[in-house]
């Protein structure tokens, strides 16, 4: 019953989201929100000559990019279950605060398993950014006693794409 009645908090959970990001302000043919696999937020950038990049609110991952010649650049395995809080593998995931097991958390930290929300969303004729942010929080903290903020920044182009990650600690 208890695992029932975790799937409808992460389900009322997820609604949420996507209700706040439906309301934002849209980039009509730049940035669209939309449910991807499993009903999982995600972001897709485009430029007008056709470069894509798919961004998963869960994780911040990236897990697509084409660039304008249509050809997909990263690899994303089949066996990711796009579940909540499972990690998704492949792509570009944001390992922090410790990569691998190399430390006392999860793998790879929790950066990469947590709901981010969006910060902003820019777009020109030949661009596309969005900047994401994860702060701490009680989930957070109960497994790393620290205060810190995130902010990626996901830039696509008609022939790149860019990520750049600031941690700052605001402890």
């Amino acid at each position: 019953r208890s695992a029932a009645v975790a799937r409808i908090r992460l389900a009322l959970l997820a609604g949420a989201v996507v209700v706040q990001l439906l309301r934002m302000a849209s980039l009509p043919g730049a940035i669209t929100v939309s449910l991807g696999r499993n009903d999982l937020p995600a972001l897709t950038l485009s430029t007008a000559a056709g470069a894509q990049a798919t961004v998963y609110l869960q994780g911040a991952h990236v897990t697509s990019w084409r660039a304008a010649d249509g050809v997909e650049r990263l690899f994303l395995s089949s066996a990711s279950a796009f579940e909540p809080g499972s990690p998704i593998r492949g792509g570009v995931p944001v390992c922090w605060p410790q990569f691998s097991g190399r430390g006392p958390l999860p793998k790879h930290g929790f950066a990469r398993t947590t709901e981010w929300v969006i910060e902003s969303m820019a777009s020109t004729a030949d661009s596309a950014e969005v900047v994401l942010r994860l702060s701490d929080s009680e989930a957070t903290r109960a497994a790393w006693p620290f205060s810190f903020s995130l902010l990626y920044t996901v830039t696509l182009t008609d022939a790149s794409l860019s990520m750049r990650l600031q941690a700052t600690n605001t402890g």
